[in-house]
């Protein structure tokens, strides 16, 4: 548990880098708000929880007419 705990970010950067690649060569379509979240990792607070609520519903029907071509 200790031994993936402490390799935990090296797992997560390896992911983010995977991601990155497949969204480059087009294997992907990357979803990711739109605005930089200030948020705590267990937010509580149900005005910053509906706001980033909206924001991604915002985001997603922007982006529709891409996300219905996407194949």
């Amino acid at each position: 548990f200790v031994e993936c705990g402490n390799k935990q970010f090296e797992m997560y950067n390896s992911t983010l880098e995977l991601v990155k690649k497949c969204e480059k060569e087009g294997r992907t379509m990357v979803l990711r708000p739109s605005q930089n979240l200030k948020i705590a990792r267990v937010e509580k607070n149900l005005k910053k929880l509906n706001a980033i609520y909206s924001l991604g519903v915002d985001d997603c029907t922007k982006k529709l007419d891409e996300i219905k071509k996407y194949q």
